[in-house]
C-alpha cells in the first residue's frame, strides 16, 4: 500500500469539476501541511500517510474505512488518523467539506511537550477515530 502526501493525492486523482481543494502550509506552525476541501463525488483510494491526519468536517458527511470499520464523520466531527493507518475516504451520501492538518511525529511530540510542560518520549497515538467537541472545532 502506498504512503502518499496530500499533495500527491490531489495531483494524482481525477476529481469532479465541482470539487474544490486547496493545499497550503502554515509557516507560523513549522510549515504544517493543511487542506481545505469540498468533494462532491470524489473517493480517495485506500492509502496511508507518514503523518497524522487531523481535521474537522464542516459540512455534509465524509465516509471512510479505518481499522476495519466504516466511519461516517459528519459536520462538527473531529477526525483522527495515526501515521501509517490505512484508510480511504470521500463522498458517498453527497458532497462534504472538511479542513485537515497533517502534522508529523516530531511536530506532535513538540506540541505534547509544550502542553504538558515536560519531555515526551514518543509521539501520541489516538484511539478514537472521530469525536464531537465544539470547543476543539
Amino acid at each position: 500500500m502506498d504512503s502518499l502526501t496530500q499533495q500527491e493525492l490531489l495531483d494524482d486523482v481525477e476529481h469532479d469539476a465541482r470539487d474544490r481543494a486547496r493545499f497550503f502550509r502554515l509557516a507560523r506552525h513549522a510549515d504544517l501541511d493543511c487542506l481545505r476541501a469540498t468533494y462532491f463525488t470524489h473517493r480517495f483510494p485506500t492509502h496511508t500517510h507518514d503523518t497524522y491526519v487531523f481535521g474537522v468536517v464542516t459540512a455534509g458527511c465524509n465516509t471512510y474505512r479505518q481499522r476495519g470499520r466504516l466511519v461516517r464523520a459528519q459536520a462538527g466531527d473531529v477526525c483522527f488518523i495515526n501515521p501509517g493507518e490505512p484508510h480511504d475516504g470521500g463522498a458517498v451520501e453527497g458532497p462534504f467539506s472538511y479542513r485537515m492538518t497533517y502534522p508529523d511525529a516530531a511536530w506532535m511530540r513538540r506540541l505534547a511537550e509544550e502542553v504538558t510542560g515536560r519531555g515526551v518520549a514518543a509521539a501520541p497515538s489516538f484511539g478514537p477515530m472521530t469525536m464531537r467537541d465544539p470547543d476543539l472545532v
